[in-house]
């Protein structure tokens, strides 16, 4: 990961010339009621760095664009648990116009209306220090996304995302997968934008054997635990007690799932609001679960109960909007019903529950005002606070929380 970034920015330090370099980084500082998602709820006051670096080159005909994205999380007293992360994606976008004229005195280009092909990478990593190794992992991921009718009052689109994902000291949850959707968007940009969309995919675990000097599995079909099919490697287990975690259905080797939903957006000068509709679906099938643990990570992606792990809907709204004085404000709500593919256990990892089910809502309010300092640089400066219900019947899974903090930042 080094060798790429001094790769990319050698590439933006002697082309920036004659395209767009943008970067931003910011620091923020506050309390958390409960950090760690969890059912104990102890809270710490957290610090977090987050820095972004893009690079534009565009064309009439095409973008090529390279970015980098980091984060690190700090903690005053659970100073075990602070974890690194970055990203670094490259894509292009590649544009196949209609043929159209300007109107005769028309001096102005018309926006672009036609089709685009969108093809890209990701790598990424996360570190964490040495008592929670388990939640050290790599990987990458390749998308493509064909759009036909971009920049027309109704536009038509097909993607698809295959990934890989290795957990460098929990190898029984490294995977690879692959989701196709479709998506058709209607109407104006100076109104309603409405949108359907659907698709499918698999998440396939590489490995079929387990450690059985760290986990003690569980089937959900089956309702007992067992030992499984044994390595024997024999290196200690995450919670550093000398107590095996739980890895519930360790035989599964597909998870399917299918989605199915629509949205709704409006802009206005200004402003913006979205508010989008999701239902998953999982048919029958099964997937691996590390009980008792669920730790999402700062660039917003959840480790072990990702989104092949439940089905049921999902609401999500966001508003934006520029207030007198240069403020600015961002409210994001998301209420979810989590049907699990596994049981709920209690604090002890006994079932408590054939199936695990959570109700999940959240609020997030951002207030923050930019002050320019020259042409093309300014800071930001502003408040941030959330707060989340999860309520569940696994334990472990059932916690509230929030949060506030004081966010600087400087971009360019």
């Amino acid at each position: 990961m080094r060798k790429i970034l001094i790769g990319v920015l050698t590439l933006l330090a002697t082309a920036a010339g004659e395209s767009q370099v943008s970067g931003y980084a910011s620091s923020s500082y506050g309390y958390h009621s409960n950090p760690l998602s969890n059912y104990a709820m102890t809270p710490d006051h957290t610090l977090q760095g987050y820095w972004q670096l893009d690079y534009l080159r565009p064309s009439p005909a095409s973008d090529f664009r390279i970015g980098y994205l980091g984060g690190l999380m700090m903690f005053r007293d659970l100073a075990p648990r602070d974890y690194y992360e970055h990203r670094a994606t490259i894509g292009i976008t590649q544009r196949y116009p209609y043929a159209t004229e300007n109107a005769e005195g028309e001096e102005n280009e018309r926006p672009f209306r036609g089709n685009t092909l969108d093809l890209g990478a990701r790598v990424s990593a996360r570190h964490d220090r040495a008592e929670y190794r388990q939640f050290d992992n790599w990987g990458g991921d390749i998308f493509v996304t064909y759009t036909r009718g971009a920049g027309m009052v109704s536009s038509f689109a097909i993607s698809n995302e295959t990934g890989l994902r290795r957990y460098a000291n929990v190898p029984e949850l490294d995977n690879l997968t692959t989701v196709f959707s479709l998506r058709l968007t209607s109407g104006s940009t100076q109104a309603a934008r409405y949108s359907l969309f659907g698709g499918a995919g698999i998440k396939h675990y590489i490995t079929s054997e387990v450690d059985t000097s760290v986990f003690t599995t569980f089937s959900s079909s089956s309702g007992s635990t067992g030992q499984g099919k044994g390595k024997g490697k024999g290196f200690l287990s995450g919670t550093g007690n000398g107590k095996k975690d739980l890895l519930v259905n360790a035989n599964s080797v597909n998870t399917i799932q299918l989605h199915v939903g629509g949205g709704i957006a409006w802009q206005w000068e200004g402003g913006a609001a979205q508010s989008e509709f999701l239902y998953r679906i999982d048919p029958g099938s099964s997937t691996r679960v590390l009980a008792q643990y669920t730790n999402s990570t700062l660039l917003g992606e959840d480790l072990y109960n990702d989104f092949f792990s439940h089905s049921g809907p999902e609401f999500k709204l966001a508003f934006r909007q520029k207030l007198p004085l240069g403020f600015s404000v961002s409210i994001d709500a998301v209420a979810q019903r989590r049907k699990y593919l596994s049981p709920g256990f209690t604090l002890e990892g006994l079932e408590s529950a054939s199936e695990r089910i959570d109700l999940r809502g959240s609020v997030e309010l951002s207030l923050t005002r930019w002050v320019a300092l020259g042409e093309s640089f300014g800071i930001d400066i502003g408040v941030n606070g959330g707060v989340l219900r999860n309520q569940s019947n696994d334990a472990y899974n059932d916690f509230s929380e929030y949060q506030y903090s004081l966010v600087v930042g400087a971009g360019f």
